[in-house]
């Protein structure tokens, strides 16, 4: 998660908080109040992030949860402008706007612990055949 912008402690419990949904025109500026979320304080935009789903892929957690310190956050590995990275990287396929600091990121960072798992499962058990018998 640190690469698209996440500490893992930052994310411990968010997914019960509440937060203001940002207008689609927000921009994040920490040096504007409430980080640039001109929808902070009013009732109608208070609501909780819907992980998991594609409704909320497009939003930025650091414009939602405004209460979150600037250094509850960590720069985004995947700068969206740079072309020498690869699009995936920084582009989403599904909302078309950059993965970082977005719900999205999660989407990928489940997928990679799952192959993670996967891979080790996979290694292991071919560890524990080879203890008694070689591959060859």
């Amino acid at each position: 998660m640190n690469d698209y912008g996440m500490k893992f402690f930052t994310l411990i419990g968010m997914n019960l908080e509440l937060g203001y949904e940002p207008k689609t025109t927000d921009i994040y500026n920490p040096h504007l109040p409430n980080n640039g979320n001109s929808n902070y304080g009013l009732d109608d935009y208070r609501r909780t992030i819907s992980w998991g789903t594609i409704y909320d892929v497009k939003i930025d957690l650091r414009l939602f949860y405004t209460f979150k310190k600037r250094s509850d956050w960590t720069r985004c590995r995947w700068d969206p402008n740079d072309e020498s990275i690869p699009k995936f990287w920084r582009i989403s396929p599904i909302s078309g706007g950059q993965i970082c600091y977005t719900p999205e990121a999660a989407f990928y960072c489940s997928a990679a612990y799952f192959l993670a798992i996967i891979t080790t499962q996979w290694a292991n058990n071919i560890i524990t055949k080879t203890r008694v018998m070689s591959l060859a």
